[in-house]
């Protein structure tokens, strides 16, 4: 959608401005959203949670004390 309009400021030299309408996404969690659905769809998050597991015992195993 385009809009002309004329500005009564003849002295700032600004005749036909031109207004561009543009619509935002108003869902900010919408792309945070699909990637958790895709990475549970994919079975992503299961290898996630085992390797945070399998790493917490490795560092067990390994560190002193």
């Amino acid at each position: 959608m385009v809009t002309h309009f004329k500005l009564g400021f003849p002295q700032l030299h600004v005749g036909d401005w031109t207004v561009l309408a543009q619509q935002f996404e108003t869902d900010p969690f919408k792309g945070i959203r699909e990637w958790f659905a895709n990475l549970v769809a994919t079975g992503q998050l299961w290898a996630l949670i085992i390797g945070f597991i399998i790493g917490y015992l490795f560092r067990g195993f390994t560190s002193y004390g």
